[in-house]
């Protein structure tokens, strides 16, 4: 009988144990966030195998001169795929960009321009922008 007692009461810490070290449950707004990240999570780079290869390959003719030599067009095709790979490994790194509301009170704070004003106010600071 006394190891029964025993048996439960051993049983009994290791439960108590278990339930103090269990980690805090998330909130629905980190789950829901975590899903849709898991959810748009693509491998970019095997997505633009294709172009990046291209790239190299244009790359790799030189012009004349020894320089290399690239169509306009091209190069802003590869610009804009750089800056979409870059972003994806920021992204993965574990940025995250700040609202308007935020970025203006930025500009505020350290330039005191306020960029929500019209183009003629801004065009005065040899600003524009571009809606």
């Amino acid at each position: 009988m006394k190891k029964i007692y025993l048996l439960l009461l051993i049983l009994n810490v290791v439960l108590m144990n278990g339930c103090k070290e269990q980690s805090p449950k998330q909130s629905s707004k980190q789950q829901v966030h975590q899903e849709r990240t898991v959810k748009s999570e693509v491998d970019l780079i095997k997505k633009y195998d294709h172009e990046i290869r291209e790239y190299y390959r244009e790359l790799a003719e030189v012009g004349l001169d020894g320089v290399t030599v690239m169509d306009i067009d091209k190069q802003v095709e590869y610009t804009d795929l750089a800056i979409e790979l870059i972003y994806d490994a920021l992204r993965r790194m574990g940025y995250q960009s700040v609202s308007d509301a935020e970025a203006r009170k930025a500009i505020k704070k350290y330039y005191n321009i306020d960029i929500s004003e019209n183009n003629i106010y801004l065009a005065g600071n040899k600003l524009r922008r571009y809606v």
